[in-house]
């Protein structure tokens, strides 16, 4: 941690690259770490947090029937039509994750980020089916 006197400065960028550039088909520059398949298991996280603008995953997003889904299996998720310009691709991501690490993922806001943490918002991904609470 820095101390509070530190002077500190964040730079954000961006960079328009081509869609169609060829050069997509064949990476030659790793982002990060590359790991083989066994140890990205070992080091993947117990819980992966997709942080949005939203506080979840919605069927119906923008239309008076529009409902947020609470607890839902990847294969649930398959079913639905979402944007690929918005929830597809976190949907896409919390999904992949599940059903390869076997552990939860949670789509919601960033400003419910210690309720995400705790299971009381966003969309938790399970693995499968969470149980019928006893009566």
């Amino acid at each position: 941690m820095l101390p509070v006197e530190q002077p500190l400065a964040t730079l954000l960028t961006m960079v328009e690259v081509d869609r169609h550039d060829p050069a997509f088909a064949h990476p030659t520059k790793p982002i990060g770490p590359v790991y083989d398949r066994a140890t990205a298991e070992r080091l993947a996280p117990d819980l992966l947090v997709i942080a949005t603008d939203v506080d979840g995953v919605y069927t119906g997003w923008g239309t008076p029937e529009q409902t947020r889904l609470g607890t839902v299996t990847p294969d649930e998720l398959a079913g639905l039509d979402l944007p690929a310009g918005s929830m597809g691709p976190k949907v896409e991501a919390a999904c992949s994750f599940v059903r390869s690490t076997g552990h939860d993922a949670v789509i919601g806001s960033l400003s419910d980020i210690a309720d995400i943490v705790a299971g009381q918002a966003g969309t938790r991904v399970l693995r499968r089916a969470a149980p019928l609470p006893a009566r």
